[in-house]
Order: structure tokens, then C-alpha cells, then sequence
């Protein structure tokens, strides 16, 4: 383990011997237990709040079902333009998201954003017409844009680079989870509809809304924001982890965040070339979610028979992503998995 300190720069070097004696943290710290530990307190949580950021971002299609378009007298074009309005903001607002989220705490912004995502959601409840239904569509997209982004923001504070592509995919499954059961959920709370006066359909957003600020009050509490200032680590496993993302690191500052970084991505080819892929794989993702349960319910299925067709093909999907995810893990280069 001496070898390996020394084959990094001084800088480095420096900062492990101020941090403690790395021998003696490594001889009472077992790794392995300490990835379980921070897994278990790390990934279940941001997998529930990936499902319902999810679930809040594709209801609308359920809602379709609901009576949505015939209450509010939307034609086809008009409910379309309604779900591609989301896309708009969640582009522009993913990186300035990330960038407050810096200068503050994941836990206080994480918390922030699922509230007023909350709050936009159960609005949607009483929209009236389409320009309002516009409006919120275009609010949520702003909120939401920083959840994802600042989840993995949040995985490179307490995981090697090699450990990371496998933690994104398991909390990622969350939108697995959100597509197979948003139609059995929205199936009964369309019971609902006609109690105190409200439709299927604004039933399906005010619940979901509700259930979204009641889960951000307390992410607050839960999400561990970095592990020098977490309870539930001891001293020696907080060097632990602080070490070892030194040492994957390198040369490279994981605390400071200049603005010149931001500029250095555009000129990154490698950025291009992932956003094209990951276009290409949303835009059949999120016709499929938005469309599948118009394309079912013209075929004659309920919701429930929905939920049965669509559920297999989710969970082969989601398999897959982490089998792929695990190899990447394993080799340098991403070559294999694309």
C-alpha cells in the first residue's frame, strides 16, 4: 500500500498523510463492508426518488386516459405539445440545477426541488386549459431537470469512478419501477373520480403531488450530503472514503468547481457523442411510456391488462442496462457495452 501512495503526485500524497495514516485506516476499515454500508443508505433512498420523479413526469399519459383532453378541450396537437414542452426546460435547467446544487447541499436542494415539483404537480390537478396545462408542463421540467444530474453528482462524492456506472443503473431502475406500476395505481385512482367534484384524472395528479412533498420532507433528514459531515460514518471510515476518491481522482480537484470547467465540456467530442445516444434512446423510451397506454387501451386492454403487457418488457430492459452497467464497471472503456 506504500508503493501505491507514492506512485501518485506529492499533492496527493499530502493531502492522505493529513487525513490520517492510511495503513492503520485500511487495517480497521474493511472496504467491501464499507461500500455495503454506504449502498444501503444511499441507493434505496435515491431509487424511491427517481420512481416518483418519474411517476410524476409520465402520469400524464394516464391522465389521457382519464378524460384529461376531453375536460380540457385539448385537441391531439395541443396534448402533444403539453408533453414536449417539458422536454424544453429539463434541457436548459440541468446544468444551472447541478451548479446551485455546488453551492449549497444535495440534501437542502434535492429537497427543494422535489417540493416545488410536488406543488407543480398537484396544480396540474386544476388546470382549466391548455395554455395552464403549458405552463405547469414547462414548471415541472425546471424542477425536475436537477434530480438526475445531482443524484450522480452526489454517487461521485462517495464512489470511485470504477464503482459509479453500477450504483447510476440501480437508483436509474427507479423508472423501470415508475413505468410498470403507474398504470395499475392510476387504474385505482381513477376509482375516484367524481368525489368531491374532481375527475379521474386531476385525481391522479393531486395524489402524486401529495405523495412527493410528503417523500422531499423527509429526503431532508435522509440524504447523507458528503461523508465528512455524515453521522452514521466513523473518523476512520469518513478518511476511508475521502482517501480513496483522492487516489481515483488523481491530479484532479474534487472539492472545487471552476467556471472554465463548464466551457471545457462543449469541447469535449466524447459529450456530443453521448448526448446523441442518449437522445436517440429517450426519444424511443419516452414515446413508448407517454403513448403506450392510448396504444393499449385503442387495442381494447384496461389499465390492469396494460400493467401485465408492458411489465415483462420493462423488466428485461432494466436487467439488461444493469448487466451492461456491470461490465462497464470492469473495462476502461465503454466500447464494449455501446
Amino acid at each position: 500500500m506504500g508503493e501505491k501512495i507514492k506512485t501518485v503526485t506529492n499533492g496527493i500524497e499530502e493531502r492522505l498523510l493529513r487525513n490520517g495514516n492510511w495503513e492503520e485506516i485500511v487495517t480497521s476499515v474493511n472496504e467491501e463492508t464499507l461500500l455495503r454500508k454506504i449502498d444501503i443508505r444511499n441507493i434505496p433512498l435515491f431509487t424511491l426518488l427517481y420512481t416518483i420523479c418519474f411517476l410524476d413526469r409520465v402520469n400524464i399519459g394516464n391522465a389521457k386516459l382519464a378524460n384529461l383532453e376531453s375536460d380540457l378541450g385539448l385537441t391531439g396537437h395541443e396534448y402533444n405539445w403539453s408533453i414536449s414542452i417539458f422536454f424544453v426546460s429539463y434541457v436548459l435547467c440541468g446544468v444551472p440545477s447541478n451548479i446551485i446544487l455546488v453551492k449549497t447541499k444535495p440534501s437542502t436542494w434535492i429537497a427543494s426541488l422535489m417540493i416545488g415539483w410536488g406543488t407543480i404537480v398537484i396544480a396540474m390537478a386544476f388546470v382549466t386549459n391548455y395554455f395552464q396545462l403549458l405552463v405547469t408542463s414547462f414548471l415541472l421540467g425546471i424542477f425536475e431537470a436537477g434530480l438526475f444530474p445531482g443524484i450522480i453528482f452526489h454517487i461521485t462524492k462517495w464512489y470511485k469512478r470504477s464503482e459509479q456506472s453500477y450504483r447510476i443503473s440501480l437508483f436509474s431502475s427507479g423508472s423501470v419501477i415508475a413505468s410498470a406500476f403507474s398504470g395499475l395505481m392510476a387504474f385505482y385512482v381513477m376509482g375516484l373520480d367524481g368525489i368531491f367534484g374532481l375527475s379521474g384524472w386531476q385525481w391522479i395528479f393531486l395524489i402524486d403531488g401529495l405523495i412527493t412533498v410528503f417523500v422531499a420532507f423527509f429526503s431532508y433528514f435522509l440524504i447523507a450530503d458528503y461523508p465528512e459531515t455524515t453521522n452514521w460514518l466513523t473518523e476512520d471510515e469518513r478518511k476511508m472514503i475521502n482517501n480513496r476518491i483522492q487516489l481515483d481522482s488523481g491530479q484532479i480537484s474534487t472539492t472545487n468547481h471552476d467556471n472554465y470547467q463548464i466551457f471545457e465540456a462543449f469541447k469535449d467530442w466524447k459529450v456530443y457523442i453521448g448526448s446523441i445516444l442518449f437522445f436517440s434512446v429517450s426519444v424511443t423510451e419516452y414515446s413508448f411510456v407517454f403513448f403506450l397506454p392510448s396504444i393499449v387501451y385503442g387495442l381494447g386492454f384496461d389499465s390492469a391488462n396494460k400493467l401485465k403487457i408492458s411489465e415483462p418488457e420493462r423488466f428485461l430492459n432494466e436487467k439488461n442496462g444493469e448487466e451492461e452497467l456491470r461490465l462497464g464497471d470492469k473495462h476502461p472503456s465503454f466500447i464494449y457495452c455501446l
